[in-house]
């Protein structure tokens, strides 16, 4: 889990992928095996100064975990970590 206080410029997808690839998140193995790069990245971005849509999560899933972390598992991940109400005021989706 990563917690930045903005993303700039960059989009959550982006920043959260950089962090991925930089960190070398998941698995080391050889070529071919299917648990390379067997890791995710979950980013937050809390909301700047309160202002509703500022706010960020992200799931980024490494290609290892792809087809076991599906698009719909990770958006249950995120829709977990905050209550609807503040979902719907804080980050964007």
């Amino acid at each position: 889990m990563v917690t930045l206080p903005t993303l700039g410029d960059r989009s959550e997808a982006e920043v959260a992928l950089a962090i991925l690839r930089a960190w070398g998140v998941g698995r080391k193995a050889e070529i071919g095996d299917s648990t390379r790069n067997a890791g995710l990245v979950l980013l937050l971005v809390p909301r700047q100064g309160g202002r509703a849509g500022s706010g960020a999560i992200r799931v980024e899933v490494g290609y290892g975990l792809e087809g076991i972390v599906t698009d719909a598992s990770a958006g249950r991940v995120r829709d977990l970590m905050l209550p609807p109400r503040a979902m719907a005021t804080t980050v964007k989706r």
